[in-house]
């Protein structure tokens, strides 16, 4: 069994290598010892072993001498110019000699600077390493059977991370992280990502009329036309941009995702607990947000047409939940409703009674035929209070599976929704005004 001094020798003949490149052959040995100062420790015994020999004689010890010189070894270095032993310098063949102390520190202090205009607490460092590097590393490790060794990848993550973290006195994350410095040590190149700002709450959509993002006119698809008086739009606001732009604003973001659960019809309002949302800011500048303000600016931008409210922070992970969260979810609507007839008493009250727990078979309604696949979708309605306006107009509160389209459950839509209000009452609808009450987190059982 080969030694570690006997297996570094035998590297080193055939791959020149700095301390640090050396050491990390056998980084899994021994704790708390860096890599520079393994590979040197490595170096010094190969250097007074040699010296040794050579003192007894062992000439043999010579070509050691000349290979550690080689790899820019200073000691070794000294004896060779004492005994007259010629050698050629080579720079480090994994590193090109990058990974010395000063130029760890030169690139930390970089990113320090790249990272000034960002406000972050955590943060991590990552690298680029060139394909034929990784290649000729995993090499050396297959060919010598280095299985103490780690890649150049991880030593240079972790030697910069940790002189950052010294530099910057905040902490690394390597799950989260706020900021992430990446790293090409070849080329001296430096990018900086910058992880999304996830800010949560509940809208309320006060005025009807207004989408909730943007609708690109069907004629142009944007471009601008006579159609859209060259806007490129159907309508110029949208409940997204009256959210989303404050928050880009105040944390100096370059773009936005805007998610909500769910989404309501153009003409319909928001009320009561409001619809959950999340906003995803791009590469902010800014991370801590004065909540109060920003509510206000969302006012004041949309000139109180939407409210936000319940407003806090929060992570990729709850935007996966929101889109599920519309799944499972229920809603509570407020429909008034005006009919071409009469409505008498006992009828409201069949009304609340059928509709108790009723599985709905929707196919895609005709309007959203066009974004939509044509299909049956069941959905179920679980409750119904009907209150009497005047003779032709009731309200109804009702409480539905999230994805059941109301005005067809009201109006039928040509049979496509069935069972429906006006197939069941023998009336058909002349108006249908809507407002969204509350969304509603999980399931009631179902019958």
């Amino acid at each position: 069994m080969d030694t570690i001094t006997e297996k570094a020798l035998e590297v080193l003949r055939k791959y020149p290598l700095c301390c640090t490149c050396l050491g990390r052959l056998f980084a899994g040995l021994g704790k708390g010892i860096g890599n520079k100062l393994r590979g040197e420790s490595i170096k010094s015994l190969l250097t007074m072993q040699a010296d040794s020999a050579l003192r007894e004689g062992d000439q043999k010890a010579l070509e050691t001498i000349k290979i550690l010189a080689a790899t820019g070894w200073k000691p070794a270095q000294q004896i060779a110019s004492t005994l007259g032993i010629n050698y050629e310098e080579k720079d480090c063949m994994i590193c090109f000699n990058k990974l010395t102390n000063e130029n760890i520190e030169n690139i930390a202090r970089k990113i320090e600077d790249r990272l000034r205009e960002y406000e972050f607490k955590t943060f991590l460092v990552g690298s680029r390493i060139p394909g034929f590097i990784k290649i000729l590393e995993e090499n050396i490790f297959s060919e010598f059977s280095l299985i103490y060794a780690e890649s150049i990848r991880k030593d240079i993550d972790r030697e910069i991370g940790k002189k950052l973290e010294e530099i910057l006195k905040r902490e690394v994350d390597f799950h989260y992280p706020e900021v992430v410095a990446i790293v090409d040590i070849y080329t001296g190149n430096i990018e900086v990502n910058v992880s999304p700002l996830f800010i949560k709450g509940k809208y309320l959509k006060h005025e009807a009329g207004i989408p909730q993002t943007p609708w690109l006119c069907r004629n142009c698809w944007g471009v601008g036309c006579t159609k859209c008086g060259y806007k490129g739009r159907e309508y110029d606001n949208s409940v997204s941009e009256f959210i989303s732009l404050p928050a880009v604003r105040l944390s100096g973001a370059i773009d936005y995702v805007f998610h909500a659960a769910g989404r309501e019809d153009l003409d319909a309002f928001v009320k009561g607990e409001g619809r959950p949302f999340i906003i995803e800011l791009k590469e902010p500048r800014k991370r801590t947000i004065d909540f109060k303000e920003y509510s206000e600016l969302v006012h004041k931008y949309s000139e109180g047409k939407v409210e936000v409210k319940d407003l806090n922070y929060a992570s990729r992970s709850e935007v996966r939940l929101l889109k599920t969260y519309i799944e499972k979810a229920k809603k509570r609507y407020l429909a008034i409703v005006t009919f071409e007839s009469p409505i008498c008493e006992a009828a409201i009250k069949e009304v609340e009674k059928y509709f108790t727990n009723r599985v709905i078979e929707q196919q895609t309604p005709i309007r959203v035929l066009s974004r939509r696949a044509d299909k049956v979708r069941k959905k179920y309605v679980y409750s119904i209070a009907a209150q009497k306006i005047d003779d032709y107009t009731l309200s109804f509160e009702i409480l539905a599976d999230a994805g059941l389209y109301i005005k067809e459950l009201i109006h039928g839509d040509l049979g496509r929704t069935s069972p429906s209000i006006s197939e069941f009452l023998g009336i058909m609808p002349k108006s249908i005004k809507l407002t969204i009450l509350e969304v509603l987190e999980g399931k009631i059982q179902k019958p």
